[in-house]
């Protein structure tokens, strides 16, 4: 396997185990690799408050990538490259997600938040919520009263996380968002869609790390298990799935390693460093 300086992971179905956990195993190769002058990213569609705090308080994590690719942050200093969506165009979003029943997480400031009474068990079986995002939505995002009126007046959104009750409402809206200008569409389910600045996303994220950090996207490994981390796939050198990734994620990877379960940056360790 070719050479590389840096390593762009997802978290949930990736770095994360089925619990929603970073293991022992990981962290420790984690400090491994930054030792040996290679970088472990956390690249995720989770907004900063939403990572876990033995990831974002690492001291052997310098760079993440959150609320998929809008937000590029140095933890040494605490800078962030920001590319989001304005208040402008997320009225355009809105007049379209109004006109469906669906449950709406707006990332921003490094925040989710979302509608108060809308966190409960049998609302996120309605809405076909995935595990990963019922763990941020139960445990990290801020719950508002008044959601409905708070949203019209957000600037800089790193990120929509929109879930519908059936794939006919969600094929529809989707149809419809595709219409509005500045915006990049993405899910990680059947059930979800993911909006972000035409400007952010994971393959764009990993261009500009790779800018900041003045080496060739070619030397980055991305590892991923989903749809939203296929523009990382499609950009960095080295592009990696886990086993349980997707067959669509599979297809554009040269390598397909351990499952989630088993520890993926400790088998990279392992099989392509030690």
């Amino acid at each position: 396997m070719d050479k590389f300086k840096v390593i762009t992971v997802d978290l949930d179905g990736t770095l994360l185990n089925s619990q929603c956990m970073v293991s022992q195993s990981n962290l420790s190769a984690i400090s491994k690799l930054f030792n040996m002058g290679i970088h472990v990213v956390p690249c995720t569609g989770r907004s900063l408050a939403e990572i876990p705090e033995c990831l974002k308080n690492n001291k052997d994590i310098r760079y993440i990538i959150h609320s998929t690719g809008s937000v590029i942050l140095d933890t040494y200093t605490n800078q962030r490259l920001l590319k989001c969506i304005s208040k402008t165009v997320a009225k355009e979003i809105f007049k379209v997600l109004d006109d469906y029943d669906v449950h709406t997480a707006i990332r921003n400031n490094g925040f989710c938040y979302v509608q108060s009474d809308k966190i409960d068990k049998k609302t996120i079986s309605y809405y076909n919520i995935f595990w990963g995002h019922e763990d941020v939505i139960t445990n990290f995002a801020k719950k508002l009263d008044d959601f409905s009126l708070w949203k019209y007046n957000v600037d800089d959104i790193e990120a929509f996380a929109l879930f519908f009750p059936d794939k006919k409402q969600r094929d529809e809206c989707k149809e419809r968002l595709e219409k509005i200008d500045g915006i990049l569409l993405t899910s990680v389910s059947d059930y979800n869609i993911e909006i972000i600045s035409k400007f952010a996303g994971k393959g764009n994220a990993v261009e500009n790390l790779a800018k900041m950090l003045k080496i060739d996207v070619k030397e980055i490994m991305g590892l991923g298990d989903g749809e939203n981390d296929l523009p990382m796939m499609q950009a960095v050198g080295i592009p990696v799935a886990v086993s349980n990734a997707t067959d669509l994620v599979k297809s554009y990877c040269k390598e397909i390693i351990c499952s989630n379960e088993e520890h993926a940056i400790e088998y990279i360790f392992n099989h392509y460093v030690k």
